[in-house]
């Protein structure tokens, strides 16, 4: 109301808006969507949003296109069309936006002085030696006239700056001595409005010949581990391509080189199997040197890092698993040289100190990883026969202190798993500490406990006998021990026969030897050789003379002379005798 009261509405309404850059595409009918500008999708090649399509469908903004150093599509190599201009498509679309035309000089056409400094002074025609400059026409005040001198090499006259002023930098003309042609000096004219216009001109179309990179460079900090080496495949195309020149193509590789290395430093242990590939694009690109070296370095630092917290939920514990993988990585960088060689020893140095405290079930969960490990280090070989060294001895330094049965079961099936996985464990030191353990444990551990050694099953029962299998030297020494054990028992439970009563328990301990002495020979483990057979029988025959003259014993004396007939029958070859003598021993064994 104000405004139409003052009569000022039209003249509101008349006043020029601010100038907006059309959106433009290729295709017919594509403009302004009205959405947000961090919506918009981004150019293939400057990442700038843009709208603007080539007819094969991927994302081109004009001025990227200007750039391209031939007519075909980033993305599929398919030919494009010319561009229709430099204009910006979209927001930001990676080209300099249109403006209107500049309003024409209103001077440009007048006569201004060289340089726009005065009016434009003809400069005197200069002649050789002997000439006067009174007798030349002039067009300036007496007052303002030009002095001159004497040109020092030819002889020449030279113009020299007016009276009064400061020295500017103006054309100044000499005259050849030869032929008196007039010949400009090494200090030219500035230059007039046209030719600054030009310049002008020039430098804005070098401009536009330019990648801009003022949404390259933001997206870059923002790209994802898994984005990473598509971004470095990708500034190598555009300096390949010569789209982004030397001080360009720096600047990208500065932003790939901390943004990489912001990302590695965040990076989990299996993201890293992967930065070996990342790490060799980027050196390509960059040609190595420092920048390639704080990549490595920060590489390093999340590798040590990461040794001693693998896993963000868990940060105290270290698992084998954790150690593997870390090993496989660091083997992989290192072997790359893309790391130093101390980092993949810390890691080898966490493995030993995980081998030296781990338990036989640990050990045997990961029989495989393990030997993966000692045959990529071997000296891992030495740390871990050291362990299972350790898992042979008793843990008491007692005299006589021997494992149990079910641990030296463990042992021998854990054993007998590397060797399977190709390691060479029995020898040396080792067998000879297994060995001295074998022939003290037959010797003290119970029946019970050497007969479950001796059962037929599925793992972890069959360890002993397959370490009786893949070693001669134990088989022989079982064999050894398993014979002096059998005499002796015999020995021992005959003498503690003194009365009646007794008789079951002898009759008891009896059929427990026989039974673990038919397994121990059905495995193979086990021959009766002449000695042994004469000891039992002589043992046997000795007991039942006793009970005999004995008058509290004869009561039992049928019992008796089964266990004697059952024992050598044993000692002698249960299969090489009759049919009612194994119905003898198997009804003494039960």
């Amino acid at each position: 109301l104000v405004c139409a009261w003052l009569g000022a509405g039209p003249r509101l309404h008349a006043a020029p808006r601010p100038f907006r850059p059309p959106r433009c595409s290729m295709e017919p009918g594509v403009g302004d969507t009205g959405g947000d500008a961090a919506d918009a999708p981004e150019c293939c090649v400057c990442y700038g949003q843009t709208e603007r399509r080539t007819p094969c469908g991927h994302l081109l903004c004009s001025a990227c296109q200007t750039l391209l150093p031939c007519p075909t599509c980033p993305m599929c190599r398919r030919p494009l069309k010319a561009a229709g201009g430099l204009a910006a498509c979209g927001v930001g679309g990676g080209g300099a936006s249109r403006r209107p035309p500049a309003l024409r000089s209103r001077f440009r056409g007048s006569a201004r002085g060289v340089g726009g400094i005065g009016p434009v002074v003809p400069l005197l025609p200069l002649q050789q030696e002997g000439f006067d400059p009174s007798s030349a026409p002039s067009t300036s005040s007496p007052s303002r006239a030009r002095p001159t001198r004497p040109f020092a090499a030819s002889g020449a006259w030279i113009a020299s700056p007016r009276a009064g002023r400061a020295q500017s930098p103006r054309l100044v003309g000499v005259t050849s001595a030869a032929s008196g042609a007039w010949v400009e000096s090494p200090r030219a004219r500035s230059p007039s409005g046209h030719e600054r216009g030009g310049e002008d001109r020039e430098a804005q179309a070098a401009a536009q010949r330019t990648l801009n990179v003022s949404e390259l460079l933001p997206r870059i900090g923002r790209m994802t581990f898994q984005e990473a080496p598509r971004f470095v495949r990708h500034v190598a195309w555009l300096k390949e391509c010569g789209i982004a020149d030397s001080g360009v193509g720096a600047v990208l590789l500065q932003a790939l080189q901390r943004r990489l290395a912001e990302l590695l430093s965040r990076a989990p242990l299996p993201a890293l199997e992967g930065a070996g590939d990342l790490l060799e694009q980027f050196n390509a690109i960059s040609g190595g040197g420092a920048v390639s070296e704080q990549l490595s370095r920060a590489v390093e630092a999340r590798l040590s890092y990461l040794l001693y917290h693998p896993r963000e939920s868990d940060p105290g514990s270290v698992t084998f698993e954790d150690l593997r993988l870390h090993h496989a990585c660091s083997s992989q960088l290192a072997a790359r040289r893309l790391i130093c060689r101390d980092a993949l020893a810390a890691t080898v140095a966490h493995v030993k100190n995980w081998m030296e405290r781990a338990s036989l079930s640990q050990l045997g969960r990961h029989c495989g990883a393990i030997c993966e490990l000692v045959r990529a280090q071997p000296p891992l070989l030495a740390a871990l026969t050291a362990r299972l060294c350790r898992a042979a001895q008793p843990p008491k330094r007692a005299p006589r202190a021997v494992v149990p049965a079910e641990q030296f079961d463990r042992l021998a099936g854990v054993v007998m798993d590397l060797e399977a996985e190709g390691l060479r464990l029995l020898e040396g030191q080792f067998e000879a500490a297994l060995i001295a353990q074998l022939r003290l444990g037959l010797e003290i551990w119970p029946l019970d406990g050497v007969r479950a050694l001796l059962r037929d099953g599925p793992p972890p029962g069959t360890g002993f006998l397959r370490l009786c299998g893949a070693s001669t030297r134990l088989k022989g020494e079982t064999c050894q021990s398993l014979n002096a054990r059998i005499a002796d028992t015999t020995v021992e439970v005959t003498r503690s026969i003194r009365a009646a009563a007794d008789l079951p328990k002898a009759q008891a301990e009896l059929a427990d030897l026989a039974r673990v002495a038919q397994r121990a020979r059905a495995a193979g483990v086990l021959s009766f050789d002449q000695s042994l057979r004469s000891a039992v029988i002589d043992t046997m025959t000795r007991c039942t003379e006793r009970c005999m003259s004995s008058q509290e014993l004869l009561t039992g004396i049928k019992v008796v002379q089964d266990m004697e007939w059952a024992m050598c029958v044993l000692v002698g070859g249960a299969g090489n005798a009759p049919a009612e003598n194994r119905q003898v021993l198997s009804r003494s064994f039960r």
